[in-house]
């Protein structure tokens, strides 16, 4: 990303005699008794062709910076309830009808699995949603167990979730379900990223202000006080083996780097309304070129530093059309580049690509 070049702005079961599919008579011991059967069967054929993948860039998607520069972010959809997954409808619900699809309210909260798995934050709900965006599903984790869901990390196979009602960290995987993680609970859990470097958890505490560092095992591993470094509102976590452990201090209109013994490094942004400023930073994520993205749910808008904090880029401004956004709030960047964004009063996830890693061709190619 040059900085000149840009403008800142199947399981198989039992094979049936005959496939419920076709059309033909019920061979039942009665024409009633083989109707039934027959619905039943029919319930669980689908209609149409194998579906595409959801995200997916059209010809016409919006594109920053506008040209005639060249593009470096592009949109590729948004996530806003289970219609959004486009699952396949089986005869069973044409006959008897579908439940109304649940949709997203306040999303606050983001991040992703792998391709295809996104875990959303919802502050009407005390649940974690789960999109399985190649098979089509969607469910909700915790109903039952969490109060007050504030941030989400996914690494090394397990999901964590903040809760920061409970003051509380959990782990969920599908084979365990959700479980307590930490022994030494924060008062009021923000933001969190796992180092895999470190095996350690990091988790910002909005109560304290400070960030624990808590082991593989649950336990509190050490504590970096934040009162020194001035910051007063630590939310949202990242890290970059280039940039460091990145801090979002939210009222302080900045974002600080530490190194991972919580030694201050460097800040990104300023309060102000220029560009490169920040005037409510929330969500900050890292991509696999180092850059650092930051949601200022002030500026409706996400701004672009490099690993040293010079201003790159920005895309996005208020509005509820693709590429705009409405108080914004959680974001992350999955290991293609993929750039997701909680669209907290737009009631969606918007989901972008980074096209630094595509090639010029690749570029050409897809706009025409």
């Amino acid at each position: 990303m040059n900085r000149g070049s840009l403008p800142i702005p199947s399981r198989r079961g039992p094979t049936p005699l005959a496939s419920p599919c076709r059309s033909g008579r019920g061979r039942g011991r009665s024409g009633w008794y083989g109707l039934a059967v027959g619905v039943l069967l029919l319930a669980g054929c689908t209609q149409g062709k194998p579906a595409e993948p959801l995200l997916q860039s059209r010809l016409d998607a919006k594109r920053w910076p506008p040209p005639p520069a060249k593009p470096r972010i592009r949109f590729l959809g948004a996530i806003a309830s289970e219609k959004d997954l486009q699952a396949p409808v089986n005869l069973w619900h044409r006959i008897v009808g579908q439940q109304r699809p649940r949709k997203l309210v306040s999303p606050t909260a983001v991040a992703v699995a792998g391709d295809d798995i996104l875990f959303v934050i919802d502050k009407d709900d005390a649940a974690v949603h789960r999109f399985d965006l190649a098979a089509r599903r969607h469910e909700l984790i915790g109903a039952d167990h969490l109060q007050v869901p504030s941030a989400l990390s996914w690494a090394e196979g397990r999901l964590y979730v903040a809760d920061a009602a409970a003051g509380a960290i959990f782990t969920w995987s599908p084979a365990t379900g959700l479980r307590r993680f930490d022994r030494d609970a924060p008062q009021r859990p923000a933001g969190l990223v796992y180092v895999p470097a470190v095996q350690r958890l990091f988790v910002s505490d909005l109560a304290a202000p400070a960030i624990h560092a808590y082991a593989a095992d649950g336990r509190r591993a050490a504590t970096f006080d934040l009162t020194d470094a001035g910051v007063g509102s630590p939310t949202h976590l990242a890290y970059h083996p280039d940039a460091g452990l990145l801090v979002s201090d939210a009222l302080g209109g900045r974002v600080v780097r530490l190194d991972l013994d919580g030694n201050m490094l460097a800040t990104l942004g300023a309060p102000g309304d220029a560009p490169g400023n920040l005037a409510l930073p929330k969500g900050v994520a890292t991509d696999s070129q180092g850059h650092v993205y930051v949601v200022d749910a002030r500026f409706e808008s996400v701004q672009v530093f490099d690993a040293q904090g010079r201003i790159l880029m920005a895309f996005g401004q208020e509005g509820t059309g693709e590429g705009e956004f409405w108080l914004p709030a959680g974001l992350c960047i999955d290991d293609n580049d993929r750039i997701w964004v909680a669209d907290t009063y737009n009631c969606r996830v918007q989901v972008f690509e980074y096209l630094g890693a595509v090639s010029d061709d690749q570029q050409v190619s897809a706009q025409r």
